[in-house]
């Protein structure tokens, strides 16, 4: 069976000064980053992975979201593959059950009510596997935040894609996470997790999981350099994987936008999904 995430996305970066601790609005956009579930017409599992949507907007970025109703957020996800090259492999899809390979993709998400903290949002994102071919797909949901003091959205989106754009069902799922909170003087811990449901010709069950520890080693807010360690964790029926490894997190402005690109190295310490140990690239941006 052949199977972006992070990249993995859980994308979430700011704090704002003299308020209690928020969820990031690019914490909850990281869940619609490749939605879980079984979503190809061959018997194997989706090339999609929420667990790699490690894709966090920078400080300025998710200030900027916050301020508007409507935001905007694209991604990409490149996973090394089994025989050590990154290069996207278009190709038929191979031998083994895959959860967490190279993907892209981007969502548009309109706040109807109330603010981040919460409200209710409508959403349409299209994304794509990028280890093999088929594997398109286009999403429309809505997600309702109705606790500001818990740091987590329910979601609900209807996923269509190849071919002929086939109904792949309704995803029922709770997603969320911390911004960086300070452990000790320069190092921060980054957490998201998600679980749910979808339903359609192949029902299951999907989570995904991560926590980062960086500490920045030169910069400010708008470029900075910072370095530390991850585990990412994510599966659906018959495939999960653990990994864990180190990560180099770089913020830049990128044509007025701010942007993110983290490179890791995701050791698989556990698990049965492919592909296997190896490098994991994601850049990010939106408005």
């Amino acid at each position: 069976m052949q199977e972006t995430g992070s990249a993995a996305l859980f994308m979430r970066n700011i704090e704002p000064e003299n308020t209690p601790q928020r969820e990031s609005e690019t914490v909850v956009m990281a869940s619609y980053f490749a939605p879980p579930g079984l979503t190809s017409d061959k018997p194997q599992y989706s090339s999609r992975s929420l667990s790699d949507k490690q894709i966090a907007a920078p400080a300025e970025l998710n200030s900027e979201i916050r301020a508007s109703r409507w935001s905007f957020y694209a991604w990409t996800f490149l996973r090394e593959n089994g025989d050590g090259t990154i290069t996207p492999n278009l190709g038929p899809s191979g031998q083994g059950g895959q959860y967490g390979a190279s993907q892209a993709g981007a969502i548009l998400n309109y706040r109807i009510t109330g603010n981040t903290d919460r409200g209710l949002s409508l959403f349409a994102r299209g994304s794509t596997a990028l280890a093999q071919s088929g594997e398109e797909e286009v999403a429309i949901g809505a997600k309702v935040k109705p606790i500001s003091q818990i740091p987590f959205s329910l979601h609900a989106e209807r996923r269509f894609g190849n071919p002929s754009n086939r109904n792949r069902g309704v995803a029922i799922y709770v997603a969320g996470g911390t911004e960086p909170i300070s452990i000790v003087d320069g190092l921060k811990l980054e957490t998201y997790g998600q679980a749910g449901y979808v339903f359609d010709d192949r029902d299951s069950y999907f989570f995904d999981g991560s926590a980062t520890l960086q500490m920045k080693l030169v910069g400010s807010d708008r470029k900075r350099v910072s370095v530390g360690t991850g585990i990412w964790t994510g599966g659906q029926r018959g495939v999960a994987r653990l990994d864990i490894g180190p990560r180099l997190d770089i913020r830049f402005p990128l044509a007025g936008t701010a942007a993110r690109l983290s490179v890791d190295w995701r050791q698989r310490v556990a698990g049965n999904a492919e592909p296997g140990s190896g490098v994991a690239i994601t850049l990010s941006s939106g408005f």
